[in-house]
């Protein structure tokens, strides 16, 4: 392959990626292009699918579930420090035979809510002694908890490299359809991207766990800020 030809494949495959790639952890938005718009049925709208499929709403909370196993192990101080507030607070949810604490899958306290569904809370409880141990606590531990985020951004800077480099590969070794002289573009990415699949969930997976713990870290950011500007 001359030099020439390398270049002209180069933009081939970034060409296809891009148009795989763009927006691929973020929620799908409508295209109004009007060739697209003239197809509109409004028949078809009718039987427009709002929900999951079964099988497909069962992948789906089992990588939020995974996720949220994750994040408990990797941040047990954040969720530690939050059920500590919550337990100041709140009223613990109690078995009506027993009377004992009810608690989730994560062992944590499950807590009383009202008649609208919002847990019942009573903040005057929090005296500023509680204010300045959680503080403390929360404060001396976001180095870390900023440390870890980063990492598990990294990971999936790393996940998605190997998509990349995977659908790359798989894009370059397409080979035409039965009766063809040889692949289109279309073939190749189609290939690329059926060659690529498990890299690419694997990406999606590591951008969600990242972004939440970018978030969950923001939260008790705003936490630490909140008890500080409330104590007297």
């Amino acid at each position: 392959m001359t030099d020439s030809e390398a270049r002209a494949e180069a933009r081939r495959i970034e060409r296809a990626m891009s148009e795989v790639a763009e927006g691929h952890d973020e929620p799908l938005e409508p295209d109004p292009a009007p060739d697209r718009t003239r197809v509109f049925e409004p028949v078809l709208f009718t039987r427009m699918r709002t929900r999951w499929s079964r099988d497909e709403q069962d992948v789906v909370e089992m990588a939020a579930q995974q996720v949220e196993r994750e994040l408990n192990v990797e941040f047990a101080d954040a969720y530690r420090i939050l059920n500590r507030v919550y337990s100041l607070v709140r009223d613990v949810a109690r078995d009506p035979h027993t009377g004992e604490p009810l608690t989730d899958e994560q062992g944590f306290a499950i807590w009383v809510k009202d008649e609208n569904g919002m847990y019942r809370e009573d903040w005057s409880r929090l005296t500023d002694r509680d204010k300045e141990d959680l503080l403390h606590q929360i404060t001396t531990r976001l180095v870390l908890w900023e440390q870890r985020s980063e990492e598990l951004r990294a990971e999936a800077l790393f996940a998605k490299a190997m998509w990349e480099e995977r659908f790359a590969l798989s894009f370059a070794e397409a080979t035409a359809p039965e009766g063809a002289r040889r692949p289109t573009e279309a073939d190749r990415t189609q290939h690329a991207q059926a060659a690529a699949r498990e890299q690419r969930y694997l990406a999606v997976y590591m951008t969600v766990r990242s972004n939440k713990a970018q978030a969950l870290v923001r939260s008790m950011e705003r936490w630490a800020m909140r008890l500080h500007h409330t104590l007297r």
